[in-house]
């Protein structure tokens, strides 16, 4: 079940720009997809969880870090997700669909 999905969400310079933190309320396990739509690769991306806005702590680096333009890749998360947030950057800058799958809704 989709429950986020960002279109045209733009990633700059460092230190890289917080393309969303969203709640999900403990539902999980989840999966983020990142498309990068734009003409130029991610140079650094982030992923953090944690059970508030406040308490986020990395979970990932490296799955969505070196994004080629065109590409897209995806991350399981298999505990239940609090708060999710997704950083990226780009040097020359570029534009990603992200979207957050789950196999039940969010509220």
């Amino acid at each position: 079940m989709l429950a986020m999905k960002l279109e045209g969400a733009a990633a700059s310079g460092a230190p890289g720009s917080r393309i969303f933190t969203k709640q999900f309320h403990g539902v999980g396990p989840c999966r983020l997809v990142v498309s990068n739509t734009g003409s130029q690769p991610l140079t650094a991306a982030v992923v953090s969880v944690g059970p508030d806005a406040d308490t986020l702590a990395p979970l990932d680096t490296t799955t969505f870090a070196t994004l080629a333009a065109g590409a897209t890749a995806g991350l399981w998360i298999q505990a239940p997700v609090g708060v999710l947030a997704f950083q990226a950057t780009s040097a020359a800058g570029t534009t990603l669909t992200v979207s957050v799958e789950t196999a039940v809704g969010v509220n």
